[in-house]
């Protein structure tokens, strides 16, 4: 343990959780609500999937062009999110965005049941003949098993505040989830 010039395994243990401090506390961090375009009304409705950037679909034209819009999110991806440490939104920085107060698994799971940008290996969208033809109604790459859903866990976002939707089988169609998780240890503040 001469190495780290500590004298027990608490001491190693304590060194290591101080570099890692120190790392984190040096990191650039972005708060989620800086680039979200909107107000707090409007990133609650994001998060429960009730806003036009939850539901556009590429079209013909210069309309709805998924790689450009929105604009804030593609700009914060291109400059800063691959390098930087997103701080996710909470009732303290937000406190319009309840979303996630009482989310005691730590985990948020988006899923979405439309393909809607063509060509992107992501679904069966496709420009061909048009986006208006060959994307509506398009699906997404099936990557989950939908089995049930309980509408009371998400009452904002299902729009119903109570009752379950089992889907046997693979009677749900395709669907299409990333989650992310984060811990509560004392390096996760």
């Amino acid at each position: 343990m001469g190495v780290l010039d500590v004298g027990s395994g608490e001491d190693v243990y304590m060194h290591f959780i101080d570099l890692c401090n120190n790392f984190w506390e040096s990191q650039e961090t972005i708060n989620f609500r800086e680039f979200m375009d909107g107000t707090d009304v409007f990133m609650s409705e994001f998060f429960d999937g009730g806003t036009n950037w939850n539901g556009l679909r590429q079209t013909v034209g210069d309309r709805y062009v998924l790689a450009e819009d929105p604009g804030a999110l593609i700009e914060l991806y291109q400059t800063k999110a691959e390098t930087a440490v997103m701080e996710f939104p909470d009732e303290v920085q937000n406190p319009v965005v309840s979303n996630f107060a009482n989310c005691d698994s730590h985990a948020v799971m988006c899923c979405w049941v439309k393909d809607r940008q063509a060509n992107d290996d992501n679904g069966n969208c496709e420009d061909d003949p048009s986006y208006d033809e060959g994307c509506n109604d398009a699906d997404p790459a099936d990557n989950v098993d939908v089995c049930y859903v309980d509408m009371a866990r998400a009452p904002e976002s299902s729009r119903t505040p109570e009752g379950w939707a089992f889907f046997p089988g693979e009677s749900e169609g395709d669907a299409h989830c990333h989650g992310v998780a984060w811990g509560n240890g004392e390096l996760d503040e």
